[in-house]
């Protein structure tokens, strides 16, 4: 019984942390003006990327001399598991911020974007939820609901958003390349 107290209320906190960092950078991105105008979206990926590199960063891997991980029981620290929390907070809430933005543009019913929408919804209703279900060996992930509306809410980012997003993505992208290559080298 002490452990699911303290599963629930570590958990409480955790929400309530993330939430209080995500609220943080609104007000700082509200005062820079950039998200009344791009929105969260962008810092999809670059919040991605760096959870990503913090969780392997801090994982405590270590690889022999071919290659290969030695230890195969590698855990999470508490360092990856957060950042990846608060990107996935981040990815939630840029997804909700941007189809509210398309649904107050009052764009027509029925335009491409909407046909885009509806198919990615079926392809994800396809090949993400069926199979998680009702497969031979159903199961299910939290983060495979994500999916849906982080890519509904890309589908719904205006043309100056979208460019700031696939110039993060870019760099975002180089930047853990390059950093990857470089402690890669010094290993």
């Amino acid at each position: 019984m002490a452990d699911l107290s303290a599963m629930v209320v570590g958990g409480a906190l955790g929400w309530l942390g993330a939430v209080l960092a995500i609220l943080g950078l609104w007000f700082a991105l509200r005062l820079s003006g950039r998200l009344s105008t791009q929105g969260l979206m962008p810092w999809f990926f670059p919040t991605q990327v760096a959870a990503a590199a913090v969780s392997m960063a801090t994982t405590g891997r270590s690889f022999d001399a071919s290659g290969i991980v030695a230890d195969v029981s590698v855990t999470a620290s508490w360092a990856g598991e957060w950042s990846i929390r608060l990107a996935s907070v981040i990815a939630l809430w840029g997804a909700v911020d941007a189809i509210v933005r398309w649904l107050r543009s009052q764009e027509p019913a029925f335009s491409l974007r909407l046909v885009l929408m509806l198919a990615f919804a079926l392809l994800w209703a396809t090949q993400v939820a069926s199979p998680a279900w009702w497969g031979r060996h159903p199961s299910f992930q939290s983060y495979w609901v994500y999916a849906l509306p982080v890519g509904i809410g890309l589908l719904c980012l205006d043309r100056l958003a979208t460019q700031q997003t696939l110039r993060w993505f870019r760099d975002a992208q180089a930047l853990f390349c390059g950093l990857s290559l470089l402690l890669g080298g010094l290993a």
